[in-house]
């Protein structure tokens, strides 16, 4: 009797080892299971990030090549374009100008130029910053934005007008860096009147140009154009 107790319980214990691995294991087979779902959800929503991601950048840079070539055609320059952002109010009222006399049956419009702000500029000081202002001229008429003081990214809001005889004439704004010396050139940007649009007014970045071809310049402008013909 005790022979065959001792194997029972034996027997039993042997019982209750399985027992407890098989549970073992399946809890482990649930673990893995469980972690197997999760990584294949993790990867599933990676992927429809990434997807979305992707078709919202596709969908920008389109919109971005859409209006380069847009403003492009419109304004026969090697330039581009981005949607405007909000800027304080312009804190510059422009000088009065006299219009120009009538002659023969030529129409006389006005000019609105709202010189904005200017980002990414070369810096012209020791101290990698510069003191930038814009210059404007129309005709035999010039203005001049306030210098901003250590910044490559200045804001101006500045605003002027000029009277356009015609469809005729050329807006040329350059930005230069305010020293004690001689005023360095920072980037120029020509503005044909006849590539406006008359009473559609335009706000764009301009890509500034060197003197000369080849010489090395930074940054953009940004303006506010606005043409109209016969707002006298």
């Amino acid at each position: 009797d005790r022979l065959r107790r001792e194997r029972e319980e034996a027997a039993e214990e042997e019982r209750r080892r399985w027992l407890a691995a098989e549970e073992q294991r399946r809890i482990e087979e649930e673990l893995r299971r469980r972690q197997m779902q999760e990584e294949e959800e993790r990867r599933r929503r990676q992927y429809e990030e990434e997807m979305q991601w992707r078709a919202q950048e596709e969908a920008r840079l389109a919109a971005q090549r859409q209006q380069e070539l847009e403003y492009a055609q419109l304004m026969g320059l090697d330039q581009h374009e981005e949607v405007p952002a909000h800027l304080p109010p312009i804190d510059y009222q422009p000088r009065q100008q006299q219009p120009p006399p009538q002659q023969g049956n030529a129409k006389i419009g006005k000019l609105v130029v709202r010189v904005k702000e200017a980002r990414n500029l070369l810096p012209a000081n020791l101290n990698g910053k510069s003191d930038p202002y814009a210059v404007s001229i129309f005709g035999n008429t010039k203005d001049k934005t306030r210098a901003v003081s250590g910044t490559l990214n200045p804001v101006w809001n500045a605003e002027f007008s000029y009277f356009v005889e015609g469809h005729r004439g050329t807006l040329y704004i350059t930005v230069y860096d305010s020293s004690w010396g001689t005023d360095k050139f920072l980037g120029k940007i020509e503005i044909p009147v006849n590539k406006l649009i008359d009473g559609q007014p335009l706000e764009r970045w301009f890509r500034l140009l060197p003197k000369k071809a080849g010489k090395k310049i930074s940054g953009e402008i940004r303006l506010f154009l606005d043409f109209r013909l016969n707002t006298l």
